[in-house]
């Protein structure tokens, strides 16, 4: 049975913006601290710089990449990769952020994980609802992953003071779970009406 997708009262849909608001934002607090948390092990300007560089093209060439992933395995089966894979980095990152190299590709793929948010995100949105409809959608989720995030780094900021970056890790790995479990339990419901919906929905 398929619910009822609405977008006006669409579940299907707060289920999709419950899931990768909570996930998305490890990939974007990454962005934006990376250079002041790897200044605590690495000293030089010059490494963090490449680290940046080198994770903007790799984060870049993967949106193809995701895009690829989602047409052989669908929406669900995508997002779990990411999951998966984000879940390892933030449970890890404080581990290895004294190596230099696991520490520019944990944050690369940090990025990567946050490219393939975006990349599946539109493409499932596209073929759900349609062009006419895709736009507005889009801006609406963008908001909310924004205000989101704004939320969650200033809540870091709080938190970095008293427990460490390790904490703020982990509590980012809990996100990205939650996602995870949230992805089995919404997951079919979201892919059946990708099939039922999706080519007519490119019409609309």
């Amino acid at each position: 049975e398929i619910r009822n997708c609405d977008w006006s009262s669409d579940v299907c849909s707060s289920d999709l913006f419950i899931m990768l608001s909570l996930s998305i934002s490890f990939g974007t607090y990454i962005g934006l601290t990376y250079k002041v948390y790897g200044s605590l092990f690495h000293d030089s300007d010059i490494y963090l710089t490449e680290v940046g560089q080198f994770g903007f093209i790799l984060a870049t060439i993967s949106y193809l990449i995701w895009a690829v992933l989602y047409d052989f395995v669908g929406f669900k089966n995508s997002y779990t990769v990411i999951l998966v894979i984000q879940i390892f980095l933030s449970f890890s990152m404080h581990r290895v952020s004294k190596d230099r190299l696991l520490f520019k590709i944990w944050v690369s793929m940090s990025w990567v994980c946050e490219a393939g948010h975006y990349s599946i995100l539109a493409l499932f949105i596209q073929e759900i609802y349609g062009y006419r409809q895709q736009g507005r959608i889009k801006a609406v989720f963008l908001v909310g992953f924004g205000l989101m995030q704004h939320t969650v780094c200033l809540v870091t900021k709080l938190v970095i003071p008293l427990d460490g970056w390790q904490v703020v890790f982990q509590a980012y790995g809990i996100l990205s779970s939650l996602s995870l479990v949230r992805a089995f339990y919404c997951g079919s419901d979201l892919e059946l009406r990708q099939k039922t919906r999706g080519s007519a929905a490119s019409y609309e």
